[in-house]
């Protein structure tokens, strides 16, 4: 058993109520719940045997409570500094893997590469890579890919629920597609 720190952000609630509160609080004894730019979110640190579990079990309480989560409040896009600061590295090292000087292969940005802003590299691929060149644990690996494929389900699952027929149309397409590049 570990204990694992986490935030559910709501998907329904615009402030914290009274009543809200007593509801989750009913069923959560290892959360604090706050709000902040009109989103309601849960802080958890929870006891499990792993993090998916962890965070698993807490959208189930908070379902059960009538309400829903929207993602767990941890981005997958990330900034060479907030790489350094997940892998525990300096900014200068990971600068130095971004740049090809040191250690071949850093995975590329997938975002934000055009004009004055600052690159953004998926975590999951970063993770991978320092995992890869024994720069971070499995361990850190594996909590990168749980939450971003509970991410990727309940961002779909939001899309489904709100625009069925364009999220069915385009995923039949891409489907296709990707068909024909296997």
């Amino acid at each position: 058993m570990g204990e694992f720190e986490f935030t559910l952000i709501l998907e329904d609630q615009r402030e914290v109520t009274d009543e809200l509160e007593n509801r989750i609080y009913k069923k959560c004894d290892d959360c604090t719940i706050s709000s902040r730019a009109g989103v309601v979110y849960v802080a958890f640190c929870r006891e499990s045997k792993d993090l998916n579990s962890a965070i698993l079990s807490a959208i189930r309480q908070i379902c059960e409570v009538g309400s829903k989560v929207r993602r767990v409040d941890l981005c997958n896009l990330v900034t060479q500094s907030e790489i350094a600061k997940r892998a525990g590295l300096t900014r200068q090292a990971i600068s130095l893997y971004v740049s090809g000087k040191r250690n071949g292969g850093f995975p590329s940005p997938v975002c934000n590469l055009h004009d004055d802003h600052e690159p953004l590299w998926s975590w999951c691929d970063v993770a991978h890579w320092l995992s890869e060149n024994d720069l971070v644990s499995s361990k850190v690996l594996d909590e990168a890919f749980t939450v971003d494929i509970i991410n990727t389900h309940l961002d779909s699952m939001f899309q489904r629920a709100t625009k069925p027929e364009l999220t069915r149309k385009i995923t039949e397409s891409l489907d296709e597609e990707c068909e024909s590049c296997s």
